[in-house]
C-alpha cells in the first residue's frame, strides 16, 4: 500500500514552526494554530504528515462496494466499520468480544464524511439501514513499537478481505487531529507473524 503524504525540506519547517510557536503564545487557545505547530514540528523532524479523509478518497471502494482501507487505535485487537447509509464511514473501537453494533456503546474514533457516495438501495436489505464491517487490527513488531503507551497511536492498512484475515503491509501512525496523522513507519508483516495473529483475535 502506498501512502501519499505531506512533506517538506526540514529548514522550510522549522521556519514555519518558530513563527507559529510565537503566533500560539499570542492565541494560546487557537485550535488551528496548535494543529500548525504540530505539523510543522513533526516535518522539521523529517516526518511526513497524512491527511487520512484523502488517503480514503483515493483508495475508493472494491468491486463489492466496501472501503479498501481500514484505521484503528493500536491497542485494538480487531475493528468495526460501519458503511452508513449517507455515505459516512466510521470506525468503532471496542471489545473484541461484543456482539453488537449499536454506536452508542463503543466509541467512535475515526470518521471518514464527504468521501464515499450514499449506498445504493440494492445493497442494503430490509433489516440494515448500514454496511456493518470488522476485522483484525495489525500488531506492531517489536522493533518498530514506540516507548510508553499506544494511545495516541493508530494503525492504517489495506484490507485483504473484511474478515478475520491479518493484513500484509500497514502504517503505524500519531494522530495529530481529527484527519491529520504523522507517519511514524510502515511494515510488511511476515507470514509467522501473520499466523500467530489469527489465534490471537479474541
Amino acid at each position: 500500500m502506498n501512502v501519499e503524504a505531506f512533506g517538506m525540506s526540514k529548514e522550510e519547517a522549522k521556519k514555519l514552526w518558530k513563527e507559529y510557536v510565537e503566533a500560539c503564545k499570542e492565541n494560546p487557545q487557537d485550535k488551528f494554530l496548535q494543529d500548525m505547530k504540530k505539523v510543522y514540528n513533526q516535518l522539521s523532524c523529517g516526518r511526513k504528515i497524512v491527511d487520512i479523509n484523502t488517503i480514503f478518497q483515493r483508495s475508493g471502494l472494491t468491486f463489492n462496494g466496501e472501503p479498501r482501507l481500514a484505521i484503528a487505535l493500536a491497542t485494538e485487537k480487531k475493528v468495526r466499520c460501519k458503511y452508513k447509509k449517507d455515505g459516512t464511514v466510521i470506525f468503532l473501537n471496542m471489545d473484541a468480544r461484543a456482539c453488537n453494533w449499536d454506536e452508542s456503546t463503543h466509541k467512535i474514533d475515526v470518521v471518514i464524511e464527504n468521501v464515499f457516495p450514499k449506498i445504493p438501495e440494492d445493497k442494503l436489505d430490509k433489516w440494515k439501514r448500514d454496511i456493518n464491517l470488522e476485522t483484525i487490527v495489525p500488531k506492531i513488531p517489536a522493533s518498530l513499537r514506540p516507548k510508553g503507551k499506544l494511545e495516541n497511536y493508530y494503525v492504517l492498512w489495506e484490507v485483504e478481505k473484511w474478515k478475520m484475515v491479518p493484513p500484509v503491509d500497514p502504517y503505524l501512525l500519531r494522530r495529530i487531529n481529527d484527519n491529520m496523522f504523522v507517519v511514524v513507519a510502515g511494515w510488511n508483516l511476515t507470514e509467522l507473524e501473520r499466523a500467530v495473529m489469527k489465534g490471537r483475535v479474541w
